[in-house]
């Protein structure tokens, strides 16, 4: 059972480091543990952290530690997808690093392939088109084509925008702002001719 799991990997991980063996702990919801977070056994045993935009200080403290908000790891406060932050260790200095991001018009994009399964001959992977090379992320708009005076969440809600997103809903979830702030970067990309909106449908007038 759950406990039983819990305990046996407690015990993987007080052993892990005279063992040789790298663990690694990852999950979608650092709070959700009955404890409130991070099993404090496991957790003592973490060297490297990293996190992608969390949705309160709270979540920020459970991966980067109980001084992470008195020292900067606000990975609640992180501007859009595809940016992350990384603790190497309790000296670390606080900046946020560049990762992979996709769309969810990049994921729709991906070739078929076949689904995983156990077994003794594993299936060959289905290569990309050679028409159409597979690209991990979208190709960057070009520089001039968001301007640079606008804010951290207007630029975040237009790139998400560019990327494909179409409605406030989806920006928000994609960027991790809050509705009310994407709906008000929204009205001012609007004013700016940036975006545009039919009904609840929003299209970019930037050229990608």
């Amino acid at each position: 059972d759950w406990y039983r799991i819990m305990e046996n990997l407690s015990t993987l991980a007080r052993m892990a480091r005279a063992a040789e063996i790298i663990l690694i702990w990852a999950t979608q919801k650092p709070t959700m543990d009955a404890k409130g977070g991070i099993d404090p056994q496991i957790s003592a045993q973490i060297t490297y952290r990293a996190a992608l935009a969390l949705s309160t200080s709270g979540e920020s403290r459970v991966v980067f530690g109980e001084d992470a908000t008195e020292r900067g790891w606000h990975a609640h406060d992180l501007p859009m997808p595809g940016v992350a932050m990384l603790r190497s260790g309790p000296k670390a200095a606080p900046h946020p690093i560049s990762t992979r991001a996709f769309s969810p018009a990049d994921v729709i994009a991906l070739p078929d392939r076949p689904v995983w399964q156990r077994s003794a001959k594993a299936p060959a992977p289905v290569p990309a088109p050679a028409s159409e090379p597979l690209r991990l992320v979208k190709d960057a708009a070009p520089a001039a084509a968001v301007p640079q005076d606008l804010t951290d969440n207007q630029k975040a809600v237009l790139q998400a925008a560019i990327d494909g997103t179409s409605t406030n809903a989806a920006i928000a979830k994609a960027t991790g702002i809050n509705p009310g702030s994407v709906t008000r970067a929204v009205d001012a990309l609007v004013k700016r001719g940036l975006l545009a909106k039919d009904g609840t449908t929003i299209r970019t007038e930037v050229a990608a």
